[in-house]
């Protein structure tokens, strides 16, 4: 019976490279994330200890094992730390070099294996976060891959745990809505049902509305359960003090002649510590704006993003 295994001297198995890769590639097919170099080094170092190759290794196996391994085992190919080789040689006790430096055996410490595992991380993330996958480097969030709904965004959004008098009129839930158009298409915005019974929205644009569209609208939001009123306004510097509105919403905006920063920015510090921001947006790459530059990937409840079916990036942050 003959078996072929790649070692180093001292019993550790020489491939944590690509055992590392394995690890990733697992971690991202499974839970669609990249792993952090803590999770790699800790399972790399499992996968290839020395204990699951008891057999190889003359330090952790019985004298039985050994013994078995030798009498089944013709050749193994060994690593040479010093000439950075890999050879053929017979296995026996005896060992012959190719030259008098080869004798010492340099092990793969502890720091090594953590940079090729720094490395390793480092060249998947590249790979995987920037090349139109829907998978996001990041441990903390992912990007679900369904087609964004505007409505369940937004009842997301409205959905703060522990704000129990959400519905009740002395302490309604105040929603500021950015980017809210001027109440003139009746198949958008204040006609599609996106705020709940017992909230008080807020509407902001840098346009005003006719006055008959905006009583239609106000009117409409009233018999819809909420109330509606509208604030004229640049969302590039909102004029509204801090901590001020327990969520904001915005569709179709953030694509607008603006820095995205900017207004995301604004929007964060209106918004109370604990508030909701839901957006729903056909730029594709909004979340790199809204998680990793603004609110942090912490603050991540939901970000959806479905490329083959619709345009759409959508999802609620939470200030935290």
């Amino acid at each position: 019976m003959r078996r072929t295994c790649w070692k180093t001297a001292h019993g550790k198995l020489a491939l944590p490279f690509i055992v590392q890769c394995f690890v990733i590639l697992q971690f991202h097919n499974y839970f669609n994330i990249i792993p952090t170099p803590s999770v790699i080094v800790a399972a790399a170092s499992f996968l290839s200890s020395s204990n699951h190759f008891s057999p190889h290794n003359p330090l952790t196996a019985s004298k039985e094992q050994q013994q078995h391994h030798e009498s089944t085992t013709d050749t193994c190919q060994q690593f040479d730390g010093s000439s950075v080789k890999w050879q053929m040689i017979q296995r026996k006790p005896e060992i012959s070099y190719s030259d008098e430096s080869s004798k010492k055996i340099t092990p793969i410490s502890r720091r090594h294996l953590l940079f090729r595992s720094v490395l390793g991380y480092a060249t998947f993330a590249s790979l995987y976060s920037n090349n139109g996958n829907v998978a996001a480097a990041s441990a903390y969030y992912k990007v679900n891959q369904v087609e964004p709904d505007e409505n369940k965004i937004y009842a997301l959004a409205q959905t703060i745990k522990g704000k129990t008098d959400r519905g009740s009129n002395t302490n309604p839930l105040s929603i500021l809505w950015v980017g809210s158009g001027i109440f003139d298409n009746k198949s958008r915005g204040v006609y599609q049902n996106l705020f709940l019974p017992g909230t008080n929205v807020l509407a902001l644009d840098l346009k005003k509305p006719t006055s008959m569209d905006l009583q239609t609208a106000t009117t409409y939001a009233t018999e819809q359960g909420y109330q509606l009123r509208f604030a004229q306004g640049d969302a590039t510097k909102l004029q509204f003090d801090n901590e001020s509105f327990d969520v904001v919403v915005c569709s179709m905006f953030l694509c607008q002649d603006f820095i995205p920063e900017v207004v995301v920015s604004e929007i964060r510090r209106v918004l109370r510590s604990g508030g909701q921001f839901g957006f729903y947006e056909h730029v594709e790459d909004i979340d790199n704006v809204i998680v990793k530059k603004v609110f942090g990937e912490r603050s991540v409840i939901q970000v959806q993003h479905y490329p083959e079916k619709m345009n759409i990036m959508a999802g609620v942050v939470k200030k935290v």
